[in-house]
């Protein structure tokens, strides 16, 4: 019966729990100040839109949808008496005109774009096109073998009339003598032409040999006075290309002095040379020179210190290193004892006489304090030392800063965080000398010119601002590149690379600007003008990429090529093996053109052994992260924790019950 009752509380107990937990179950989120979110309906969508030259246009033109606060759906009628709008259209200009609209506190910025009228479509019937023979190397362009288009109303037309509405295919490679074809399609329409390749004959243009002299004795052979022989494609043949063709006649006698004609034939070519052999000259000493010194007692000498040179009839001279072992020197200087010496220099027939005079030790004494000038930026370092030269003694020696820093005095200060000029008082002994050191206030660097070029831009090729830019010449003489001042530099001026015309490009960068003129043109042949690269030096084991060495490649219409411009079409023959020290040669091949780029990798570096050290490993205590209640969960969480400590306290109580029971 006891344990009936306790059963009957329990569930009591239990029902009170119960309403608490949902509670906190269900208890409404609470957003910033504690309200209930309100979810808002208004809306106000407006849209881009475009009008032909000539249109009328209306602010309603641009409308897509609005919605009132209780989110009812409006039209333009419904709200266009409380529009507002801010920018003008003008239909009868193209270009784009920002429009701005607001309305019930929304504002939204769109874009009216005013348009060319579409010009009348052509419809074609017929196409024609003819087929040519050109000789290798020759210019090319479609238009040339493109005869003629037949409307379907009869007209006859060029192919510039209708080259938009075209699609060529050209395999023509002018380099390569053989048949190509080039394809005109226009939807349903084709014509086809062939264009055949002659090769160009190469013929020989000039005979190039040179006169030349030589001495008695020397060796002389009929290639030393040929050049080569100079084709009709610009091309040298060497003497190796040429010799069992090329007829020489006359000879050299080298064991005589006189004028050798020498005769060269190749072809029809001509050309008579004359080698002279000169006599050796006998080279003979015109002249000894020496200089007289002073030394000073138990000073140290030797017969080179006299010495100057031999003068030879050749106009030589010959220093004491070439040839003091074979100078004979009479005489000799006791330095010891202070007198008058005289030294006599032999040497191939001549001679030459040096007076060496030793005097007596005597005291040495400062003769001069020599310091310089300067000019310092502001905030730079200065020293004490950066304006001395030396101190001359009486003796003629020179002494550094470091010899007499300790004795020297110095009287006066720079403050190089102020501009303006300061004197500094350098003393020796009785010696003084001052030097100025000017301290100016930092040059401010201006732009002084921004240089750019001209370019011609096939129709259809891509552009880009920097094609037309050079550099921005500084008022210090430095030039900034594009990368220098992409982000600061101001370009205005389009360039429709689809329309042909002249397009005018303004660059401006701080207070000064220049333009630019993109003329953009109808199909040619665009052909490699150039390809840059450049060496490098890699360490061991660094890795290497074909594009490291390529700086660019310049078109013949002026426009320079990245890397990534060219990457499909350049050809790279040679590899660079990293893990091998050498000298490496790649070469890159674009078009026609082709450049060589050295790379050299580096020994590898032998590894420096440093001493091992123990380490002791430290240990961190690990934090536990409490994760934080998020707004409006706080009372949520009181209610939960609440309504469980209660069920804990009450299933408590029911089990000391049942135990007292059971006893």
């Amino acid at each position: 019966m006891k344990k009936f009752r306790i059963a009957v509380v329990a569930l009591y107990f239990l029902s009170f729990v119960s309403p608490v937990v949902s509670l906190a179950a269900t208890a409404p989120k609470k957003v910033n100040n504690g309200t209930t979110k309100k979810e808002v309906k208004s809306s106000f969508v407006m849209k881009n839109s475009q009008v032909t030259v000539g249109d009328k246009w209306s602010s309603d033109l641009n409308f897509v949808s609005a919605t009132d606060d209780a989110g009812k759906k409006l039209v333009w009628k419904d709200i266009s008496k409380n529009v507002t709008t801010k920018g003008t259209v003008d239909t009868a200009k193209v270009g784009k005109y920002p429009v701005t609209y607001t309305w019930n506190k929304i504002t939204q910025t769109v874009n009216v774009e005013v348009i060319e009228k579409p010009k009348p479509k052509i419809a074609l019937k017929e196409i024609k096109a003819k087929s040519v023979t050109i000789t290798q190397g020759q210019n090319f362009d479609v238009s040339q073998v493109f005869e003629s288009a037949t409307t379907t109303d009869g007209k006859v037309l060029s192919y510039n009339d209708v080259v938009s509405l075209l699609k060529v295919e050209n395999l023509v490679n002018t380099n390569q003598p053989g048949t190509y074809n080039v394809t005109f399609t226009s939807g349903t329409l084709k014509a086809v032409s062939t264009v055949t390749v002659v090769a160009k004959k190469v013929e020989p243009t000039e005979l190039k040999v040179v006169n030349s002299t030589l001495k008695v004795g020397d060796k002389w052979s009929p290639n030393m006075n040929f050049q080569g022989v100079l084709m009709s494609d610009g091309t040298m043949l060497n003497w190796n290309q040429v010799a069992k063709d090329l007829v020489v006649s006359g000879g050299v006698d080298t064991t005589k002095a006189g004028n050798y004609d020498i005769t060269y034939q190749y072809g029809n070519f001509k050309q008579t040379i004359t080698v002279t052999v000169e006599a050796k000259e006998i080279i003979t000493v015109q002249e000894i020179k020496v200089k007289d010194t002073t030394l000073t007692a138990n000073a140290k000498w030797e017969a080179k210190d006299n010495f100057d040179y031999v003068l030879l009839s050749n106009g030589q001279k010959q220093t004491w290193d070439e040839i003091g072992k074979d100078i004979v020197v009479k005489g000799a200087v006791d330095t010891t004892k202070p007198d008058t010496y005289k030294v006599t220099y032999t040497y191939g027939g001549k001679e030459a006489v040096a007076t060496i005079n030793v005097k007596a030790q005597e005291m040495v004494k400062v003769q001069e304090v020599v310091v310089k000038d300067s000019a310092l930026e502001l905030n730079s370092k200065w020293e004490a030392k950066d304006n001395f030269n030396y101190v001359l003694m009486s003796d003629g020696t020179k002494r550094e800063f470091k010899d007499v820093e300790k004795e020297l005095k110095i009287k006066g200060e720079v403050n190089t965080k102020k501009a303006g000029t300061y004197k500094v008082v350098y003393t020796l002994e009785d010696k003084s000398a001052t030097a100025t050191i000017n301290v100016k206030a930092q040059e401010v660097v201006k732009v002084q010119e921004i240089s750019v070029k001209d370019t011609n831009l096939p129709r259809g090729t891509k552009w880009k601002a920097r094609d037309n830019f050079n550099y921005v010449l500084m008022s210090d003489g430095t030039k900034r590149q594009w990368k220098d001042v992409e982000k600061e530099i101001k370009v205005t001026g389009k360039v429709d690379n689809q329309q042909a015309g002249t397009y005018k490009v303004t660059y401006k960068y701080e207070d000064k600007e220049a333009t630019a003129k993109v003329t953009v043109k109808d199909m040619e042949v665009i052909k490699v003008q150039s390809i840059t690269l450049k060496n490098t030096t890699l360490d061991y084991g660094s890795k290497w990429e074909a594009k490291d060495n390529f700086v660019s490649a310049r078109l013949t219409s002026g426009v320079d090529q990245s890397w990534k411009d060219v990457a499909k079409d350049i050809k790279v023959k040679g590899s660079v093996d990293t893990q091998k020290p050498g000298t490496y040669k790649v070469v890159y091949t674009l078009a026609d053109k082709s450049e060589t780029a050295t790379i050299t990798v580096k020994e590898k570096k032998k590894a420096v052994v440093k001493p091992t050290t123990k380490t002791t490993k430290k240990t961190y205590p690990v934090t536990t992260r409490k994760t934080l209640p998020q707004t409006g969960t706080k009372e949520n969480i009181k209610l939960f924790v609440g309504g469980i400590s209660l069920v804990i306290g009450v299933g408590s109580l029911l089990i000391i019950k049942l135990r007292k029971e059971e006893l």
